[in-house]
C-alpha cells in the first residue's frame, strides 16, 4: 500500500488533489453516527494550498447532518484512495475539510472490502432520502445506489429513482424482530475497528478487527437448509462477514446464503448474504477465506 504524507509529500499531495478536482471524481464523504455510516457525496470545487484546505460540493446530502470538527472519512473510488479529515465548515452547499495526515492508496482486497460495506450502507441510506440530489449525478464511479439511463452518452440516475429493490430492502430491515437486531448488534461490539479505522492501523490483523477465536457462524445455502453447517467466523463488520471452508469449490461468488445464527445463538429471521470472493489463507491453500456482504 502507497501512501502520501502531509509532512513530506505536500506537494505532491496538493498535485493529487488538483488532479481530483480536474477530474471531478467523486469522493464519498462519511461519519459513523449510531453506529451507521452518514454517508455524502461531493465533488471537490477549490483548494486552498495556503490554508491546507478542500472546499467541497454536494452531489448528494444525507439528510442526517454530519459533526463538524469531528473525525470524517473520504473515499475516492476512481483513484482507490482514502483519507481521514477533519470537517471545519459544514453548510447547505458543501463543506470544508482539512488535508489529511495521510493519504492511502488502497489494494485490490481493501477496495472491495469498502465496496461491500457502501453498497449495502447505500441502499438503507438512499432510501431513507437526500435532501439534495444534483440531477446528473453520476452513479458509474459511486457503485449500487439507484436507476440510471443514458444521457448524451454519459450513464447519469437519480436518487429519487429508486427501485423496489432497495425499498424492500429497507421494509426488510425495519420488520426484522429486536431479538434478531439486539444478536447482531451484540457479536459487532465485539469487533471495535470499522473497515475504514482498520485501513489506518498498523496491521490489518490486528486482533481488535476479528472475533473471539473460536467464534462460529450458522449458515446454510438460501432455500436448501439441508446445507446447514457451522463455519469459523473469520471477521465481521456491519456490511459483511468472512467465514473459514477447507474446500474452495465449496461457496462460488454470487451464490445466496441465509445466516442463521452465532455460535448456539439463532435468529428468529435469516440475515441474508451474498458470496463476493474465495481466497486462500495460506500458503498451502489448505483454509479459504469466503468473504460476503450483507444483503439485509
Amino acid at each position: 500500500m502507497n501512501s502520501l504524507f502531509l509532512e513530506k509529500d505536500l506537494v505532491e499531495m496538493t498535485d493529487f488533489f488538483g488532479l481530483v478536482m480536474r477530474m471531478q471524481h467523486y469522493m464519498m464523504v462519511w461519519q459513523v453516527i449510531g453506529g451507521q455510516r452518514i454517508i455524502n457525496v461531493l465533488n471537490l470545487n477549490s483548494i486552498d494550498e495556503a490554508k491546507h484546505s478542500l472546499e467541497l460540493k454536494f452531489s448528494a446530502q444525507s439528510e442526517i447532518e454530519l459533526n463538524p470538527s469531528n473525525k470524517a472519512f473520504c473515499y475516492i473510488s476512481m483513484t482507490q484512495t482514502i483519507f481521514k479529515t477533519v470537517i471545519t465548515k459544514y453548510d447547505d452547499s458543501g463543506m470544508r475539510v482539512s488535508y489529511p495526515d495521510e493519504l492511502k492508496l488502497l489494494d485490490d482486497e481493501q477496495v472491495e472490502n469498502m465496496e461491500q460495506s457502501f453498497s449495502v450502507m447505500n441502499d438503507y441510506h438512499f432510501v431513507k432520502g437526500y435532501k439534495y440530489v444534483d440531477p446528473k449525478f453520476d452513479i458509474v464511479k459511486v457503485r449500487g445506489i439507484a436507476s440510471s439511463s443514458f444521457i448524451n452518452n454519459r450513464m447519469v440516475g437519480k436518487i429519487s429513482d429508486i427501485s423496489s429493490q432497495y425499498f424492500e430492502t429497507k421494509v426488510t430491515r425495519m420488520l426484522r424482530s429486536q431479538h434478531d437486531h439486539d444478536l447482531f448488534a451484540d457479536e459487532l461490539r465485539q469487533i471495535s475497528l470499522d473497515e475504514e479505522d482498520l485501513i489506518f492501523e498498523e496491521s490489518r490483523s490486528t486482533p481488535r478487527s476479528k472475533p473471539k477465536e473460536g467464534k462460529t457462524v450458522i449458515m446454510a445455502r438460501q432455500g436448501n437448509i439441508a446445507t446447514k453447517a457451522n463455519y469459523k467466523l473469520y471477521d465481521l463488520s456491519q456490511g459483511g462477514m468472512s467465514v473459514l471452508c477447507l474446500d474452495e469449490n465449496e461457496f462460488q461468488r454470487g451464490v445466496q446464503i441465509h445466516v442463521l445464527g452465532f455460535d448456539d445463538r439463532r435468529f428468529d429471521q435469516p440475515m441474508l448474504a451474498e458470496v463476493m470472493s474465495v481466497r486462500p489463507v495460506d500458503e498451502f491453500n489448505v483454509q479459504f477465506k469466503v468473504g460476503m456482504k450483507f444483503n439485509t
